[in-house]
């Protein structure tokens, strides 16, 4: 609360006493929203959460209201640290999707069995040459054993087309004898993930969003989540920004964020992150 101006503060101030006195009466917080004029309850646990509030003043909002505010983005505290540009591992992902490519064509002389719960394959490698006669003799035939995963360059080819956001039916159609019968909800949850009774159960896209987090510098840890925001909220900023920047007071600049058709629990959101990075 210390960044805040002086009728803002005395705002904050009586809002916080009128919150503590509805929760010593136990109203509900759906009407404590209503009352104290934050549009909704999460909106309101978002403004608290940005006056620096302690938890249990906060409290909980709903269930319902939890799996939203997942979602929203804290307060930008920190100064944005720039990051490398991507673009400069462009030859290593050159490497990466060229090793695919070349991959592709190890599956031309392969055979492969589902026997048993297990994949079994092998591979044909071109006329075999016999030193005893010194010419080529029929194919040469290499085992490759049997796994409980199709064996790979298949496995790498399958993930990266997934990840492609290529359509599942499709390439259903081609690798199995009866697409028909597969699970296909259970193989996008394996893609994307799925709701889980506490969290989320991660699949195959939440994963590698996991590992380039970790590759940016990210933290790989569980957590409390930091949020997501919009790009409208992010344009938002900018917004405000750029009104703070030609002298209007933050009434002035709320009032033009409303006419820009920002809710209240937008504009409550873009307030929190004013040091959001910002164009050069």
């Amino acid at each position: 609360m210390d960044s805040l101006s002086g009728p803002q503060y005395q705002d904050a101030l009586l809002r916080i006493g009128m919150l503590c006195e509805l929760r010593r009466r136990n109203v509900p917080p759906e009407e404590v929203a209503v009352k104290l004029q934050f549009g909704s309850v999460e909106a309101m646990h978002v403004q608290l959460a940005n006056w620096d509030l302690p938890r249990w003043l906060i409290g909980e909002a709903p269930s319902s209201e939890s799996d939203k505010s997942e979602r929203r983005a804290r307060t930008t505290r920190k100064e944005p640290v720039e990051l490398p540009s991507a673009y400069d591992a462009l030859p290593l992902f050159h490497r990466a999707l060229q090793k695919l490519d070349w991959a592709i064509g190890v599956l031309e002389n392969r055979k492969e069995y589902l026997q048993n719960g297990r994949f079994v394959a092998h591979e044909s490698t071109g006329p075999a040459y016999s030193p005893e006669t010194g010419i080529e003799e029929g194919t040469l035939t290499i085992p490759l054993g049997g796994q409980q995963t199709p064996l790979e360059p298949l496995p790498a080819l399958i993930g990266a087309y997934f990840l492609a956001d290529e359509p599942l039916e499709p390439l259903l159609e081609k690798l199995n004898p009866w697409p028909q019968s597969v699970d296909k909800e259970q193989i996008q949850a394996l893609i994307g993930g799925k709701k889980a009774t506490k969290g989320h159960t991660r699949g195959l896209k939440s994963v590698v969003g996991m590992i380039a987090r970790g590759m940016r510098g990210g933290a790989i840890r569980p957590g409390p989540t930091t949020g997501e925001f919009s790009e409208r909220i992010q344009n938002g900023v900018w917004y405000s920004r750029q009104l703070t920047q030609r002298g209007l007071n933050p009434a002035t600049i709320s009032e033009r964020l409303r006419e820009a058709n920002f809710t209240r629990e937008e504009i409550s959101q873009i307030q929190s992150l004013k040091k959001l990075p910002q164009p050069e």
